[in-house]
């Protein structure tokens, strides 16, 4: 399906779409993010690349408006204020939201001595709208209820990670949203996904890391999984999709700090795939714009597994 190669070039859209490729020179990784920055800020069309090298680069109205948005920040924050911000709606993103987070007792974590490292979506905010490519599920999850699950790893290998995300509507100070479904996918420890055929290997007719769930009272979903490898031109990323009544309110997508992929792939399952050295948040496609409303609040370690925590802001 896909080949490697150093560069990309501009390919038709995928049947259906509305938006109209434009040719381009051969690109390498780095100028494909400059290409998707600029095409992003001028509101001008879809940009479309080779699914492993790049992907799918479609945009609406709603995307190009993210070109006007504030200039964004990181910041590391101690174990205390993680738990503060996200554990009883006392903490600085609820405080500055309005709204409440408290979790649920069955998706709490206990952890001792550990490290945190990522950022927390500390303003009333909307999530940025990603693409769902290149590997969205094709088998329609979202109305399966085999597939309305917690523990979405099927058995594969690889550091655990609880990952909790908080659904909070920004049209309403940021309060939580109840009722609504969350579903992920992301690609194993080798960098493969499941649905699909890659090159050396051959994810057809398995599911494995996709999984779909409601949000609760306290707009909370938790997924049991793995902490996610890496493939070519891709930083590491989770996909997100948020649907209400059916349709879809929000597409983004969840970075991981480097410092924390960097410890994982040093070590189990991962070490064989080694370390991602070409794609980093700063030059990826998707998060080249910044990472503040995206970059998972990860704490723990490699040896007892990771938990993650992401607030997804939406309109509605």
């Amino acid at each position: 399906m896909d080949q490697r190669r150093s560069g990309c070039s501009v390919r038709p859209p995928i049947a259906g779409s509305d938006a109209s490729a434009r040719p381009v020179a051969l690109l390498t990784p780095i100028q494909d993010a400059v290409a998707v920055a600029t095409a992003n800020r001028a509101g001008s069309g879809a940009l479309s690349w080779h699914p492993r090298c790049s992907y799918d680069f479609q945009m609406n109205n709603q995307d190009r408006m993210r070109s006007a948005e504030a200039l964004r920040h990181t910041r590391i924050l101690g174990r205390r204020e993680v738990l503060a911000a996200l554990g009883a709606g006392v903490g600085a993103a609820v405080a500055a939201c309005g709204g409440s987070s408290t979790s649920p007792s069955a998706t709490t974590t206990t952890t001792t001595t550990p490290a945190t490292t990522g950022t927390v979506n500390a303003a009333c905010a909307v999530s940025p709208t990603e693409t769902r490519g290149p590997y969205p599920d094709t088998t329609g999850m979202i109305n399966n209820a085999a597939f309305f699950r917690r523990d979405i790893t099927e058995g594969k290998p690889g550091t655990p990670l609880t990952l909790t995300l908080t659904v909070v509507n920004v049209n309403s100070s940021c309060a939580v949203v109840s009722g609504l479904q969350v579903e992920i996918w992301q690609c194993d420890a080798a960098g493969n996904y499941s649905e699909y055929s890659q090159p050396g290997f051959n994810g057809t007719g398995q599911t494995f890391l996709r999984g779909v769930q409601t949000t609760g009272v306290n707009g909370q979903v938790t997924f049991n999984t793995i902490y996610p490898g890496w493939y070519a031109g891709r930083a590491t990323h989770i996909h997100v999709d948020v649907y209400r009544s059916g349709a879809i309110v929000k597409s983004t997508q969840i970075a991981f700090p480097e410092i924390v992929s960097s410890a994982v792939y040093a070590t189990g399952v991962y070490a064989a795939h080694g370390q991602n050295t070409q794609t980093t948040n700063a030059n990826d496609n998707v998060f080249s714009d910044g990472v503040t409303n995206e970059l998972a609040t990860v704490t723990d370690s490699p040896a007892g597994g990771y938990t993650a925590m992401v607030n997804v802001g939406i309109q509605i």
